[in-house]
């Protein structure tokens, strides 16, 4: 569901920062969510309303690929001879 929200989010236009301040909750909050995070009904329902879809949308599966893994891509392997 977390893919499905910052695909929502991204469609919309919508930084984390702004989707955080329409859940009146902070931007470390409004990552965890996208990242998977156990939601109320409550919070779900103003999730869906700030990034403009329904609810039971959320649980589609997401029409995107996952991202690849984060952090520092890995440098290609290549052949190690001499460096003189």
């Amino acid at each position: 569901m977390g893919r499905k929200i910052a695909e929502g989010r991204v469609k919309r236009g919508l930084t984390q920062e702004s989707l955080a301040e329409a859940l009146e909750r902070s931007v470390q909050y409004a990552s965890r969510v996208e990242m998977g995070e156990n939601l109320s009904i409550s919070t779900l329902t103003k999730v869906a309303n700030a990034i403009g879809v329904s609810v039971i949308s959320l649980f589609e599966a997401p029409t995107e690929e996952p991202r690849s893994k984060r952090g520092r891509p890995r440098k290609p392997a290549g052949p190690r001879g001499p460096t003189e």
